[in-house]
């Protein structure tokens, strides 16, 4: 009886040991994403830039909602871009969510960027909004999204490559 119960608590000691180290990296994660929070309230570039570069790093979809607030605080162009490639790095669902709203920034730079993110990452409904900024006032834009139609293949996009070609 008692090898059974010191292979029960050994057993038990595993299983908290397992739990323990699985908790750490979601633990530090948390904590870099709590780090790099504070580094975007910083008032200089390079901290924030810093901040935005980390949040990428940290692949960690509790970044995104941080680096939307700081996007929709206002970024300067540099960062900004910066911050389309942290989320580009997160991807996911919550990181397409915001790079959707980013394909209608005002910024033509920020559109394109973001256009590319989201076919890069494979965004569910990246087709559709290629095929939407097929008619961007921006030429840029427009390019890419010929370029992210090319990478992703024209099915479904036909009549507006149509469209475009009949415009010269």
């Amino acid at each position: 009886m008692m090898i059974l119960d010191e292979t029960l608590r050994s057993g038990l000691r595993r299983g908290w040991i397992a739990l323990l180290l699985a908790l750490i990296p979601a633990t530090a994660q948390a904590d870099a994403v709590s780090d790099a929070e504070a580094q975007l309230r910083a008032p200089d570039a390079e901290s924030v830039r810093a901040g935005i570069a980390a949040l990428g790093a940290t692949g960690d979809a509790r970044a995104v909602p941080v680096l939307v607030a700081r996007i929709e605080d206002g970024l300067p162009a540099a960062e900004l871009m910066s911050a389309v490639g942290a989320l580009v790095r997160i991807g996911g669902p919550r990181a397409h969510a915001a790079l959707y709203t980013l394909c209608r920034h005002r910024n033509a730079s920020v559109r394109a960027a973001a256009l590319r993110g989201l076919v890069r990452t494979r965004a569910p409904r990246a087709r559709a909004v290629v095929v939407g900024m097929l008619d961007d006032d921006n030429a840029a834009v427009r390019a890419a999204a010929v370029a992210a139609l090319d990478e992703l293949g024209p099915q479904g996009a036909l009549d507006e490559l149509l469209l475009l070609a009949r415009r010269g």
